[in-house]
This record gives structure tokens, sequence and C-alpha cells, in this order.
């Protein structure tokens, strides 16, 4: 019992700082101070030729350099705030695919939760970060909480889309797991039972797993079952599937 409400504080934690970190993320002036301030305001207005000049008349420039309020780089803001030329363009001018904030985000983990402000998704910087060498089975740790992240697992909460191109494109494991949470359980929790239908038949993915979130010997198909869905929905549909594969 002590360890599952360890792990949902850490959690709740988690949500609350990156809601707070986040929240203002928008601004690009958290790049005031850094070496990288002017081309933080091309990256902003999305001016590619600007900034390739930029970058080209700088080649000791660290274009990975945080901000000096949330500790992300301009790749991570771009993706973040929706601006996809300039994304391409930093991963062209060289940016790190790869780079990882203190928290444990790297950009393809903002990229496998993206959503635009109408709520849609956009596949193309998933794409273009794996054209770029992003590796879809990191996993790295919060240095704060502790706590692991992949982008996969945060697909799974997101797009069937995104989780169809991680693994199929870019060769993400389905089986991988962080905080002993597999992605087909995130899938199951937020309801993406599209995604748990996928996962199952594709790769015969168990759902007699144990639950990393509740413990106790619970398992993700006990999950499942508890889960009530309005008759003829379906969500309910989808649920008596997998429930008697």
């Amino acid at each position: 019992m002590r360890k599952i409400v360890v792990v949902y504080l850490s959690i709740f934690v988690i949500l609350m700082c990156s809601c707070r970190r986040d929240k203002t993320f928008h601004s690009i002036d958290s790049f005031r101070d850094s070496h990288v301030w002017t081309l933080a305001k091309f990256v902003q207005s999305e001016d590619t030729v600007k900034m390739r000049e930029f970058v080209n008349s700088n080649p000791s420039i660290d274009i990975d350099e945080v901000d000096s309020k949330f500790y992300k780089n301009l790749l991570i803001w771009s993706i973040f705030n929706g601006h996809y030329k300039s994304a391409e363009a930093l991963l062209r001018l060289g940016a790190n695919p790869n780079f990882t904030a203190f928290d444990g985000t790297t950009p393809l983990i903002y990229a496998s939760k993206y959503r635009t402000s109408k709520y849609k998704t956009d596949i193309r910087y998933i794409v273009a970060l794996l054209k770029f060498g992003a590796d879809p089975n990191k996993i790295t740790t919060d240095s704060v909480t502790g706590l692991e992240r992949d982008a996969l697992n945060a697909a799974a909460v997101t797009s069937i889309e995104y989780v169809k191109y991680l693994i199929e494109k870019g060769g993400a494991d389905p089986f991988i797991m962080v905080n002993d949470i597999s992605p087909i359980e995130q899938a199951v929790i937020q309801n993406q039972l599209e995604i748990v239908d996928y996962l199952v038949s594709s790769f015969e993915i168990s759902l007699h797993i144990p639950s990393g979130t509740y413990g106790g010997g619970k398992t993700v198909f006990d999950i499942l079952m508890d889960t009530t869905y309005p008759p003829n929905s379906d969500l309910y549909t989808l649920q008596q599937k997998l429930l008697n594969y």
C-alpha cells in the first residue's frame, strides 16, 4: 500500500510541477539571458533563413543551451509551442534530438504527447525527430522525483497514430516498461482502448500482466474489467472484445 501511495504522490508532483513549468513556457522571454537569445527570437517568428544565418555566423554557439527558468532548450520550446518549421530547422542545424532536460523530458517525449490548441495531433514532429536520430527506446529519469520517462508511454495516453508510428517506423519496443508500467496499462487507464486493441492484436501483449499502478496482485485485465463504459458505446464494444481475447 505504501508503494502505491508513493507512486501516486510522485505522479501528482510531476503533474503539478509540469503544469507550473509549462504554464508560461509559451513565452520565449525565458531565453533572454542566454547566449541563444537572438536565435530564440528567430525561432519564435519561425524565420528559418535568419536562424541558419545566425548559427552559421556563430559556429561555437550551443543551440541546445537551456533557458534560465524552465531549463529546456529551443527544440523543446518549438515542439511545445507548435512551431514545426523552427523545430525542423533546429534539427537541421544540429540540435540534439536526444537532448534530455533535468526532469527527464526529451523532444520526442514532448512530440509524443503533443496536441494542437484544437486538441489535434501532429505526427510531423515525431517523423522529423526520428529522421534526425531520436531514440524511441530512450528511458530517462526525472532528477527530482526519480521516476522514469519514455516516448511510447507518453504516446499511449495520447494517440494511436503516434503509437503506431513509433513502433512501426521508429522501432519502439511495445513491451517497454517504465516505473513498472507498460504502454498497454497506460492506454487502459486512459481509456485508449483502440491502442490496447492494437497492442494485443499486433503483438499478442497479454492483459494478464501485473499492474504497476495499483500493485497488490491486480492485473491490467482487472483494471479493464472493473471499468464501466456506456452500453452500446464504441468503448464498451472494444472492452468486451478485449476481455474475450
